[in-house]
């Protein structure tokens, strides 16, 4: 199943593309152990991150709440250093939505 990770600075970006995912396009919430070990892992230890996991027809998206631009950088300069393992775990797509 492929895998999207859409990262978003703040709260109510959060708030509003999970109500739009869900209540538009149809996407059902689901628990974090449906992610692949190593991703969940990697989103679990970083620093301020809250993330959501949504399915989404055939694939996983994951709404990760950055806290702030910054916070967006590091987290995307920490998938990067993973990509690797993280394209071999089903990561497709990496989606950033900043101001």
């Amino acid at each position: 199943m492929a895998i999207v990770a859409i990262l978003v600075e703040g709260e109510l970006d959060h708030i509003f593309y999970e109500h739009y995912i869900r209540r538009v396009m149809g996407g059902q919430r689901v628990g974090h152990e449906v992610l692949p070990e190593p991703i969940r892992e990697l989103l679990e230890e970083a620093r301020r991150v809250r993330f959501d996991v949504l399915k989404l027809e055939d694939r996983l998206l994951v709404l990760v709440r950055c806290g702030g631009f910054e916070a967006m950088r590091a987290l995307l300069g920490l998938l990067l250093r993973h990509r690797d393992e993280l394209v071999r775990e089903g990561l497709c797509d990496v989606i950033l939505v900043s101001d």
